[in-house]
């Protein structure tokens, strides 16, 4: 019965993640026109990719190390592989800004993919 209970409301939370998803889309969409939406839909793309290759698996990895006790997978070794890779993904976006228009906005944004220190982690 617990089972049951919990994909109903796994189930319930992503058919209500999607509607809120398609909504705000509707609500940008009509905010920003079609060419800023256009930009905002582009950027989202990027970062959506970069996030995925950035963190590499190390949170999934991250998670499994602590919940099992072992000490196989070191905080620091994640860190400093995730710095790496969102270094190598900016370096590469800015690359290719030097042939082509990237939009100021993603030059911003886009060192939101590097690991910041959390005040949830310091004493």
């Amino acid at each position: 019965m617990r089972l049951l209970n919990n994909i109903g409301w796994t189930v319930a939370s992503r058919i209500g993640t999607q509607g809120i998803a398609v909504l705000s889309n509707v609500l940008l969409a009509r905010y920003l026109g079609r060419d800023g939406f256009g930009e905002y839909a582009f950027i989202s793309s990027i970062l959506l990719i970069g996030n995925a290759f950035t963190t590499f698996g190390t949170d999934m990895i991250l998670i499994r190390s602590l919940s099992s006790g072992e000490d196989s997978f070191n905080l620091a070794d994640g860190l400093l592989l995730q710095l790496l890779l969102s270094l190598f993904y900016v370096a590469g976006v800015f690359a290719v800004g030097l042939f082509t228009s990237v939009p100021l906005s993603l030059r911003i944004y886009i060192f939101a993919l590097f690991p910041w220190p959390s005040s949830r982690f310091s004493t």
